[in-house]
């Protein structure tokens, strides 16, 4: 029976249209939930972006067409109070701040943030000046909204454990994987070499993903029998990591793939997910990887896998603490090749009825 109740109306504000991972879970999150209960529409601060396609055509959309967040201020002031919406929300740190700073503005909407990543990892010196100010945001900004929600329990404990901060409007809510999205881009069969053992990774090609590192190691290390590794993805260290190929003499083994909007074939093809990353949230990717049925190996840095590690059972999801240690479990891992997409792996915390659910929750708490 339909709910005689209102509709809530619900703003899913994006600082970018980018094709990355808290995007994604961001837009999943609104492209599933209840359309008898809630009435979402799209905000973006910039332009229509490269996946503008993930938005579902019958959400309402709006592109500011602003170049950076700090400029955004007054437009999204003027949207905000166009739209009136019941709840806001939004994720990614620069852009929770905006959201917050609009709170004592709106007294009758609710603000909920999603912060994905670990702060500290925000504020390493990697990321200057930028990073420095983050702390400003977590310590005086973060306490406005209704809800933050992050995706692992690491991403809290960080807040209290290194930043000393608790709040107790903090809650987990898990990234949802869209498996029936996943499988409809599989082919029914495979043609693999079994003699060839394949690794697969995706991500931005930037220092946080750790691609360096790897190939360096890799270099150094001596497999058994014949391997390849791709890596799908673009960003600024592309040009680092060509040099690093070709200096380590890996040009038949490691393969730039670029950027593609469903990698899961690929990931469904591989015998291993590797996660170099020196950070993470929640590593997405990693969770879609499962979802093909290919099992993950991961530095310990790497966030929540941790989370997701703890279940699963056998070797479903492997952590290592060293690069060392990590392309020694490279070099244990057998070629399966692969004729068939497998059996699913992901743990049922994630499956996204699931998560949905959890989040509509929220959404009426």
């Amino acid at each position: 029976m339909m709910s005689t109740e209102p509709k809530k109306k619900i703003l899913f504000m994006l600082p970018l249209l980018n094709a990355g991972g808290a995007e994604r879970v961001l837009i999943t999150l609104m492209s599933n939930i209840d359309r008898d209960k809630y009435d979402p529409v799209f905000v973006v601060l910039g332009d229509e972006g490269r996946v503008r396609d993930w938005v579902p055509d019958d959400i309402p959309f709006y592109a500011l067409n602003k170049k950076s967040v700090s400029r955004s201020l007054y437009a999204f002031f003027k949207i905000l109070r166009q739209i009136k919406p019941d709840i806001a929300i939004t994720t990614m740190v620069h852009a929770n701040a905006l959201l917050a700073l609009m709170k004592p503005f709106f007294p009758r909407t609710k603000f909920i943030i999603r912060e994905s990543s670990t702060p500290s990892a925000l504020m390493n010196e990697y990321y200057g000046r930028k990073g420095k100010l983050n702390l400003y945001v977590y310590r005086y900004l973060y306490r406005l909204p209704h809800l933050i929600i992050s995706p692992a329990q690491s991403i809290i404990d960080d807040f209290k454990d290194k930043l000393c901060i608790t709040m107790k409007n903090h809650q987990i809510l898990y990234n949802p994987v869209d498996e029936e999205k996943i499988k409809k881009t599989l082919p029914q069969a495979f043609d693999n070499d079994k003699g060839v053992v394949r690794f697969v990774a995706v991500g931005r090609l930037n220092f946080e993903k750790g691609f360096d590192r790897l190939i360096a190691a890799l270099g150094r290390a001596d497999f058994p029998g014949k391997w390849q590794l791709d890596i799908l993805g673009d960003g600024p260290e592309r040009d680092n990591i060509l040099s690093l190929i070709k200096k380590y003499n890996l040009e038949n083994n490691v393969f730039l793939k670029g950027y593609q909007d469903a990698p899961w074939v690929t990931m469904a093809q591989g015998d291993l997910y590797l996660l170099s990353s020196r950070w993470e949230g929640m590593p997405n990717v990693a969770l879609e990887s499962l979802a093909c049925g290919t099992p993950v190996l991961s530095m310990r840095e790497a966030g929540g896998i941790v989370d997701v590690n703890a279940m699963t059972s056998n070797d479903t999801v492997q952590i290592v603490d060293t690069i060392e240690d990590f392309v020694m479990a490279m070099a244990q891992t057998k070629p399966k090749g692969k004729t068939v997409p497998e059996k699913s792996l992901l743990p049922k915390e994630f499956e996204l009825a699931h998560i949905i659910n959890n989040f509509e929750v929220m959404l009426d708490d």
